[in-house]
């Protein structure tokens, strides 16, 4: 197609103009680029109408300006000797067989011409410039800009690269940046995602904002959901408690979903792979009317598992189940199977106005629990005694997310008003006897069996060794253990409302408020499993009660600790930028959030619940430890979170900027019976920026750097008390994280694209509680069996109330290389071909720093051979060389099982490799 306009005269490509377009239809886009930069811009409405083009926000040269807009559209521009501005449109391969290249013209200022002289210039243009970098639109700070004029570290991923590297869930992104990384445990609600080393905990909620198709989750069991039919990934590091509020003191995850489209598009693909791996994933676009459009998309994938479960593969190997090569897929612990939808309408009655309604559902049933232990032998503290991975049975999760948002956005002379509406309901339980896999109990949670315990004492070389573990392990020797199973109901619901425009050429501005309602209900119970009898076969003490255990001659409730949460949040929030200059540019943001919180006490271990329970104190005779059923507890939790930017743009290729900002996270209260704590305080984050960042050689080479500060109070941390199954976190009152950060975007070629990342952090524990410190000690001397209570360093560690200790969770050094190379096959084919690795190291697992994990070096990659655009075929591999590390590791001191000093480590998947066809329309 060609579109034809008037000649333009004497174009200063190099003069600077502040632009606020959105990415819209071509027609729209461009006429209020000609409006902005005070130029005249003729071309005919309806040739253009099917090109979208690309937001342009912030200061730019036009040649700049049009780099950004048009990119990756058929739309070139190029400049005649004489000054002669051109829009090229570039047709497809077969167009250009039939056909010559055409243009479009561009009037500047107010020279005019004919169409006859705008055809003889399309004779005169140049070709555009070789390939580079792509420009990368993110809308991390809730408005659409160049990445590289941001003033703060932000990593993107196009569609493209989402397919190239197989990215399906947070954890795929995580390997992929420097200092950041995630922790997998226990289910699926403990998936923790971990920016410069501000991390979740199990049973916190999120330290890193995760903000799906705008709207922000409120729950941590949201995190791990698929990642399906995707536009862009974007991860913001540093605090962005300014905009986004509580539970974003580490950073934001943006994850946008692609958007319902006019004309009729559609993408299928198909795959399967090791561990009984099958995925299906597809989606339809369209539009039903003029101004209505729509989107479909589902993604089904089951796989079988890399992680197995000894005990089970003996069972199937006793019973002679004809076992050969690998185990049979039910003796894997990490299965996983996954069944998604997401439904959109976008309306769009007018130029101004669009309505986007949104719902999805994400259902998950996996493995959960596969932990193993390692026992520290009583005759040499220092040698250690590691089980393999063994349960009964392999316990399930089943987590189902229901979504649904409505957004309305329109667009007056001046300012643009957003609302948007939101509610989830997220219900998960993992553990459930008649679930587990393979058993009819409840999920394992001392995590070995008999056979392996007897193996183990009969092994032990030392009579000291064998009878302190006869001792200790006796009952489960005897082939009794503890089960336990988990349930959580989390609903929300939200509203933002948020007014965006100019003030003047110089000034940009957000305003908004936000509401959130929280309502969660959480149950844990614990159960004594005899290796006779059926599951909860103890009689009730009254019709319809609790089934509590006699520890003897029946299966029944240890303990059982239940509560309600109901939390009312709310903020107001503005972020202003201030164009001091051409060249310099002021960001001053602000929000506060209020955070209170309500818990009902149900049944626990401290709760009177009147002989209705398995709690069974006296609140009468001891109320300051026993809480009567029904009894509530509540407290608000508030902060003001600052924010600072000063941008320095001297030219098109460099960014040179200062940020200075807080994010906080909201206090809460233990479960009934909490060992340390009945309630734990808010956290802040104060954090301290330097970066720079650069595009270099023909906008060939990006490089980026940072150097970070974080003072950071109150840091919540995570504590389980075996004994009675009571999860419950803590503070560290003061604490401080260093880091550097450079990454590197180099297009060697046309075809061949490299990139390089390093993180390096430190960090040290400048202040802990004393009354912590002194309960967590006495607790570890009263009840380890060993005779030495603590290793040397532990002590040490107590001794100096952990002053100087590294902060737990999170590798401080981290890296990453990657190299994708695109080969033309012929007039339309391609072989496209990526390989990743990433390096971590550093990562201490507790306070004390004696438990750090090896360097982990992982290997993924893909070869795709593309069919005229339209067919592939994808060969992927994760994990490539099968490195076998760990996700978590937990210390004794963490844990406080009691009996034989013991820690638990969960392993993290092996390798995982398959193949894809994928075909779109």
């Amino acid at each position: 197609m060609t579109l034809l306009c008037v000649n333009a005269y004497g174009v200063d490509l190099d003069r600077r103009h502040h632009f606020d377009i959105p990415a819209s239809r071509a027609d729209l886009s461009l006429t209020e680029f000609a409006s902005q930069a005070n130029i005249t811009l003729v071309f005919p409405f309806d040739r253009v109408k099917g090109v979208t083009t690309n937001a342009l926000i912030g200061n730019f040269s036009l040649s700049q300006a049009l780099d950004q807009m048009l990119n990756r559209t058929p739309l070139r521009y190029s400049v005649s000797e004489d000054g002669q501005l051109a829009i090229i449109n570039e047709p497809s391969t077969q167009e250009s067989d039939n056909m010559n290249k055409k243009y479009l013209s561009v009037a500047v200022a107010t020279a005019l011409g004919t169409l006859a002289s705008a055809a003889s210039y399309a004779d005169q243009a140049a070709e555009p410039e070789a390939h580079g970098l792509e420009v990368v639109t993110v809308t991390a700070r809730r408005k659409e800009e160049n990445s590289q004029q941001v003033p703060d570290t932000v990593v993107a991923f196009s569609g493209d690269a989402i397919e190239r590297a197989n990215i399906q869930a947070a954890r795929d992104v995580t390997v992929r940046i420097p200092n950041v990384a995630i922790t997998e445990s226990l289910s699926p609600s403990s998936t923790f995602l971990i920016v410069r080393g501000i991390s979740s905990v199990r049973n916190s909620e999120p330290a890193v904002a995760v903000v799906v198709d705008g709207v922000q989750v409120g729950s941590a069991s949201e995190i791990s959901q698929s990642f399906f039919d995707v536009e862009q990934i974007e991860l913001l590091k540093g605090p962005q408690g300014a905009l986004y509020g509580r539970n974003a003191l580490g950073g934001a995850l943006i994850v946008t979903s692609k958007k319902p489209t006019e004309d009729l598009e559609g993408r299928f693909s198909v795959g399967g792979g090791n561990g009984e791996l099958f995925e299906v994933t597809g989606s339809l676009a369209g539009a039903l009317t003029d101004d209505l459009m729509f989107r479909f998309a589902g993604n089904h994938r089951s796989f079988g598992g890399t992680i197995e479960n000894q005990y089970l593969n003996d069972v199937y190997e006793r019973n002679s189940r004809g076992v050969t090569g690998d185990a049979p897929s039910n003796s894997y612990m990490d299965f996983e199977e996954n069944r998604d939808f997401r439904a959109q309408l976008l309306w769009e009655p007018t130029d101004r106005t669009s309505v986007d309604l949104r719902y999805s559902q994400n259902d998950l049933e996996s493995g959960a629990m596969w932990y193993r232990n390692i026992y520290r032998l009583e005759t040499d503290p220092n040698q250690e005694y590691e089980f393999p991975i063994n349960s009964n049975g392999n316990p399930t999760a089943n987590r189902t997310i229901n979504s649904g948002s409505l957004k309305i956005e329109h667009g007056f002379d001046d300012v643009t008003l957003t609302s948007i509406t939101a509610a989830t309901d997220t219900n998960e339980r993992y553990g459930v006897a008649g679930e587990t896999r393979g058993n009819d109990r409840t999920g394992n949670v001392l995590f070995f069996t008999e056979p392996y315990v007897n193996a183990f004492i009969d092994g032990l070389d030392s009579e000291v060794d064998r009878e302190f573990f006869s001792t200790t392990l006796a009952d489960w020797a005897a082939g009794n253990f503890v089960g336990s199973d988990q349930y959580y109901d989390v609903q929300t619901v939200s509203q933002e409302f948020r007014l965006s425009g100019n003030v003047s050429d110089n000034i940009d501005y957000v305003v908004g408020a936000y509401g959130l309602l929280t309502d969660r209900a959480d149950t844990l119970r614990t159960t004594w499993e005899r290796p006779e009898g059926q599951p909860f076969d103890c009689q009730p003490a009254y019709p319809g009660g609790p089934i509590i255990t006699d520890f003897t001659t029946c299966n029944g409730l240890i303990d059982a600790t239940q509560n309600e949460q109901d939390n009312t949040a709310w903020a107001v929030f503005f972020s202003t930028d201030y164009h001091m200059t051409d060249t310099l540019t002021l960001t001053v943001a602000g929000r506060y959030d209020e955070d209170e919180r309500e818990v009902t006490r149900i049944d626990g271990p401290t709760v009177d619940t009147f002989g209705l329970g398995v709690g069974s104190c006296d609140s009468t005779a001891d109320p300051e430890n026993c809480s009567e059923s029904g009894s509530t507890i509540s407290r608000t939790f508030s902060a003001f979170q600052p924010k600072v930017s000063l941008a320095y743009t001297p030219n098109d290729d460099w960014t040179f900027y200062g940020t200075a900002a807080r994010g906080f996270r909201s206090g809460g209260f233990n479960a009934s019976g909490a060992l340390l704590t009945d309630s734990y305080d808010q956290e802040t984050l104060d954090s301290f920026e330097l970066g720079f960042k650069s595009t270099l050689l023909g906008n060939r080479l990006r490089a980026n750097g940072a150097i970070f500060h974080q003072r950071y109070e109150n840091a919540q941390q995570f504590e389980f008390d075996g004994a009675i199954f009571v999860q419950s976190l803590y503070n560290i009152p003061k604490s401080e994280i260093n880091g550097v950060e450079l990454s590197l975007d180099f297009a060697a070629t046309d075809n061949l694209l490299l990139t390089a990342g390093i993180g390096i952090m430190d960090s040290e524990i400048t202040e802990f509680d004393s009354g912590i410190r002194d309960r967590m000690q006495s607790e570890l001397l009263a009840r380890t069996a060993n005779t030495v209570k603590l290793p040397a360093g532990t002590q040490a560690s107590f001794d100096n109330n952990f002053q100087g200790e590294k902060m737990p969770n999170f590798p401080h050094q981290s890296a990453n290389v990657s190299a994708r190379h695109d080969l033309p096959i012929g007039r339309d084919d391609n072989l496209i071909t990526q390989i990743e690795y990433s390096y971590t190291a550093d990562r201490y697992w507790w306070i004390d720093g004696q438990d750090v994990q090896d360097d982990v070096g992982l290997v993924n990659g893909s070869i795709s051979y593309v069919f005229d655009d339209n067919l592939e075929f994808q060969l992927w591999c994760k994990n490539c060389t099968d490195v076998d590390y760990d996700s978590e590791y937990a210390p004794t001191e963490k844990e406080l099982f009691g009996g034989a000093a013991k820690d638990v480590a969960y392993q993290a998947r092996g390798r995982t490799f398959g193949l894809k066809a994928k075909y779109k329309f």
